[in-house]
């Protein structure tokens, strides 16, 4: 695993890349932190992603170096263009071994003139959690493997410093462990601030609630996850370096599995990486 991200982080800071134009004009790109955005490939161009989770802060304090020593969590993923307002993509993760194939549509994009005051984009995906069989219970069956993820994504840009983005979410998997719910209904809103025009301070909360369970006992409520972090922009790349109290990566996956709250000493420090290496 560390061989492949190693390859995969030569090739983003390869000398290959190629400027890129963002009509939309937004801080972020194809992703904050671990949810998409409104912003897409256009035909043709490819979008790269690295999104890196350390350890959690207080597990070993000093020993670790506040968990980036630690161990980590990882997903890389590969979104293509099929036009200038539909992709697919492909993201891999280390935690849950998840293989997560997915497509985005944009249904509109904010332009200068405010005809359209809004971004808006519809994404879903199809996942395969590809952990040993025993973590899916004594009747195993393949399709016990998949969840499903359906995401919107609303942005606007109020002005040359202040924009937003609102995801609803709804995540369903085939089956979880006793006492989970299966079906998932969250909020995401996200706030930034741009310092200049390549930096930018944000802040990103996910509210999930459980809305069904086959358990028989009374399945815990998730809790809600906290993101807050910089951007650094540049022609091609986006990095985001944030700290945040999930470690799942997957959205689906956070909701099912966060049951930590807003402990300090369980938050981790994390960083992601946005490249567009292509454009015609």
């Amino acid at each position: 695993m560390e061989r492949k991200v190693i390859i995969f982080i030569m090739l983003i800071l390869s000398g290959m890349l190629h400027a890129q134009h963002n009509s939309a004009n937004h801080i972020w790109d194809g992703r904050l932190v671990n949810h998409p955005t409104t912003n897409m490939p256009y035909k043709g161009q490819n979008q790269i992603f690295v999104i890196h989770y350390f350890d959690a802060i207080g597990e070993n304090g000093f020993k670790d170096m506040f968990g980036v020593y630690g161990s980590a969590n990882i997903q890389m993923g590969l979104e293509y263009g099929f036009s200038d307002v539909f992709s697919a993509y492909f993201l891999t993760e280390k935690l849950n071994k998840t293989q997560e194939l997915g497509i985005r549509y944009l249904l509109s994009e904010q332009n200068k003139e405010l005809d359209n005051p809004v971004g808006l984009a519809a994404s879903f995906s199809v996942s395969i959690d590809g952990r040993d069989e025993k973590y899916f219970g004594e009747n195993y069956y393949f399709i016990n493997r998949f969840f499903y993820t359906s995401q919107l994504s609303l942005t606007h840009i109020f002005n040359h410093r202040w924009e937003m983005m609102a995801n609803a979410t709804i995540a369903h998997f085939n089956i979880v462990p006793e006492g989970n719910f299966s079906t998932f209904l969250a909020i995401n809103p996200s706030l930034s601030f741009k310092l200049n025009r390549k930096k930018a301070v944000f802040a990103s909360f996910d509210f999930p609630l459980g809305l069904a369970s086959a358990s028989e006992e009374n399945p815990q409520q998730p809790k809600p996850l906290v993101t807050l972090g910089m951007i650094f922009k540049t022609r091609t790349h986006n990095f985001q370096l944030f700290v945040s109290n999930g470690s799942h990566i997957n959205p689906a996956k956070e909701y099912l599995n966060n049951q930590i709250g807003f402990n300090p000493e369980q938050f981790c420090f994390g960083f992601n990486i946005n490249v567009k290496p292509h454009t015609n």
